[in-house]
């Protein structure tokens, strides 16, 4: 079955890469109350919120490589490029 997006066609099994955006400097009231320089760094529920955005990534049906782009320190965040490796 092919699925119309715009003014292409794409196969269910398509997988197309995403690009997530992370490299917003948190506001100095918010780096020094979580001690975070960037705003995907901020912890919500033990996590950051950057992995909440790789984690439902990583999940949708037609998204394979996900890359994360800026600034933001890597250290805890899983499977960011490329996908099964």
């Amino acid at each position: 079955m092919q699925v119309r997006y715009g003014n292409s066609k794409m196969n269910r099994e398509e997988k197309f890469p995403a690009v997530v955006l992370a490299g917003g400097l948190a506001d100095p009231e918010t780096q020094a109350k979580y001690s975070i320089e960037y705003r995907a760094e901020m912890p919500i529920a033990g996590k950051k919120m950057v992995q909440y955005v790789i984690d439902a990534l990583d999940k949708a049906s037609h998204v394979g490589d996900i890359c994360v782009v800026g600034n933001t320190k890597c250290e805890g965040v899983n499977r960011i490029i490329p996908a099964g490796s």
